[in-house]
């Protein structure tokens, strides 16, 4: 735990020097963020996350809703369509698209994807280390959302996680600030994961 906080507190130290439009700094002790969002109102961004909300669960199987998308295991051809459509998901720069096509075949890293019309629309990864894995980087292209693809890709990383004999998945998502929709959210807690913090 000290390293984690002390990983933390660097982290946070790294993002108050550099921060700009549309980051975030965490303030010591994570108690509140701020952010040097100044343009982020003016561009109908939506507002930031407060706080961030953890889950876990167990190994058993969940059977999502029926899906639209078509889901497959992510191969390494798939590395850059993967890589862009997390970034133009999460409304990050073409830059971090290298960043995230590294981690497609990376050790310890397997994602899935969601085919619609022939391309990758929406795509998830689970790392797992021993008997833990971390569900992440869920993204879905705007013009594909609310057609099932997270709650099928959920779904195929639990049993991912399961398969490889994990006991314990965990995963994160923003909380919900005061009247937004929250789809993720939604999902997470649909597919059977506790809120632990």
């Amino acid at each position: 735990p000290r390293l984690c906080v002390q990983g933390y507190e660097k982290a946070g130290a790294w993002a108050r020097l550099r921060r700009g439009p549309g980051v975030s700094a965490p303030v010591r002790g994570g108690a509140a963020v701020r952010t040097a969002a100044g343009r982020a109102g003016e561009s109908g961004a939506p507002p930031p996350r407060r706080t961030w909300a953890k889950f876990l669960r167990g190994p058993e199987p969940y059977s999502a809703r029926p899906s639209t998308l078509t889901v497959r295991a992510g191969r390494p051809q798939d590395a850059a369509a993967i890589a862009k459509v997390v970034c133009a998901a999460y409304g990050m720069p073409a830059a971090l698209e290298p960043w995230f096509a590294a981690l497609v075949g990376r050790p310890g890293w397997t994602f899935v994807v969601a085919e619609a019309d022939g391309r990758i629309a929406a795509t998830g990864a689970v790392f797992i280390e021993g008997s833990a894995a971390w569900l992440g980087v869920g993204a879905t292209l705007a013009d594909y959302r609310n057609r099932g693809a997270q709650s099928a890709l959920l779904a195929a990383r639990i049993e991912i996680a399961a398969g490889a004999g994990c006991t314990v998945i965990a995963t994160e998502t923003g909380e919900s600030i005061a009247g937004e929709v929250n789809p993720s959210l939604n999902n997470i807690r649909r597919a059977g994961f506790v809120q632990v913090c």
